[in-house]
């Protein structure tokens, strides 16, 4: 079998990508400050790049959890300490449950599982409040505060984010190929 060389990524491509990781960063780094306008730069993703873009902005934002999950943690009891209801947060158990669930297929590899539970939402309303549920509650999460640790800036979280990553992802949900030696931009 010949294996040749994916093509080079237009230009077109790679600005799309470059696009997309500033806007899962920015949407994660607004929610880990509370500021009020994460829901904005959460919808902004969708608005520009669609579902797929979505569905990797959520692998971004659990991969940054599970990355700083402390050692004897599970990311699970991390994103919720006190079972489904996360007492605080503006997030429904039935929501905080299907994000511990997408969560869970993430870490066990089970793209059968992970995109079902995609499937749940139904709506773009109910695709607004899953997303920003799962959002929310990575970011509490990760908030050094809660995680008992002195307050520091949250660039560690968002540093899991590389742009490599993005490609990879990007490759395996929409078929676009990324370049691995793009720096982040």
């Amino acid at each position: 079998m010949n294996h040749h060389p994916a093509p080079a990524p237009t230009p077109e491509v790679l600005h799309q990508e470059r696009a997309l990781h500033r806007r899962i960063r920015r949407a994660l780094a607004l929610a880990l400050a509370g500021d009020h306008r994460t829901e904005r730069a959460a919808k902004a993703i969708g608005v520009h790049h669609g579902r797929a873009g979505l569905v990797i902005a959520m692998l971004h934002w659990t991969l940054a959890l599970c990355e700083h999950t402390p050692s004897g943690l599970h990311p699970v009891e991390v994103l919720l300490p006190n079972g489904p209801a996360a007492p605080g947060l503006p997030v429904t158990s039935e929501i905080a449950e299907w994000a511990a669930d997408l969560i869970q297929a993430r870490l066990d590899d089970d793209r059968a599982a992970f995109d079902a539970l995609l499937e749940v939402p139904d709506g773009p309303a109910a695709v607004r409040d899953h997303v920003m549920g799962l959002l929310t509650l990575i970011a509490a999460a990760a908030r050094p505060a809660r995680r008992g640790r002195q307050e520091q800036p949250a660039t560690d979280v968002l540093d899991v984010l590389t742009l490599a990553d993005l490609g990879t992802a990007m490759e395996a949900i929409t078929g676009t190929v990324h370049h691995p030696d793009l720096p982040p931009g």
